[in-house]
């Protein structure tokens, strides 16, 4: 087996060229996890990888296959756990493609963090990788890219937040005035009731129409009696006048 190449998406495998093996050896469950991969039954060609690693743990091509099938289930934490694994005791041309298909798995869960290392570890084992140069490029525009939406998202959210803020402040606003205005009606009429308090005890206050309040009706007697003395002067000053008299008539 090769490796995944983000260009073509694709798998280029190599099987494992043996004679007559016995069922249940690594060579015979390795060839038989190719075929079952070739057919696109990637869960059973994992399974028989799986067994294949447990007769001989540390063959690193072994773990490199099992990483493979990992990946084309869409399990790509999985794969990439063993495709470090394997680049990480295997030659040079091995630790390459094992840090390429790290790079695509990484690349598939959106890490591309992860896949950006990755690759660059691949272009440090083969400079002239131009495949691994290609998906470094791709993952640090996507990198870029992600983390331009991260910093919109990280906009939007605070202006929600801000928003919320400012609904809830002017909310709390609202409920306050709204107290006030409970209470101003009480306070309303206590400062009514004060006025006509002062009222009912004041000289000066309202009566019904026809009836003279007591500062009005004495007003008056002052106003008669200084009549009364006007006129009682005028009278004094008049000439003195004889009534007729009954029976008696005026020639």
């Amino acid at each position: 087996m090769r490796r995944i190449a983000l260009s073509a998406a694709v798998f280029a495998v190599l099987p494992v060229l043996v004679a007559f093996t016995w069922p249940g050896t690594v060579e015979w469950l390795c060839t038989r996890g190719i075929k079952q991969y070739q057919a696109g039954q990637f869960e059973d060609a994992e399974a028989s990888f799986a067994r294949a690693l447990e007769a001989d743990p540390d063959n690193n091509t072994v773990e490199f296959n099992r990483g493979t099938t990992l990946h084309r289930r869409g399990l790509h934490d999985e794969a990439s756990e063993a495709f470090e694994a394997a680049g990480s005791g295997g030659g040079p041309e091995l630790a390459r493609d094992a840090a390429y298909n790290r790079g695509n798995s990484r690349f598939a869960a959106d890490d591309y963090e992860g896949a950006i290392e990755a690759y660059r570890d691949a272009l440090r084992l083969d400079p002239g990788d131009g495949e691994a140069k290609h998906n470094l490029e791709l993952a640090m525009r996507r990198k870029n890219e992600q983390q331009e939406d991260q910093d919109q998202q990280e906009d939007q959210d605070q202006q929600e937040q801000d928003e919320q803020q400012e609904d809830q402040e002017e909310q709390r606003n609202d409920e306050q005035e709204d107290e006030q205005q409970d209470d101003q009606p009480q306070e309303n009429r206590q400062q009514e009731q004060s006025p006509r308090n002062e009222q009912d005890s004041s000289p000066d206050r309202q009566v019904p129409e026809g009836e003279l309040s007591e500062e009005q009706a004495r007003r008056l007697l002052n106003a008669l009696a200084s009549q009364d003395a006007e006129m009682q002067k005028l009278i004094r000053r008049s000439p003195q006048r004889q009534e007729p008299r009954e029976g008696v008539r005026d020639w």
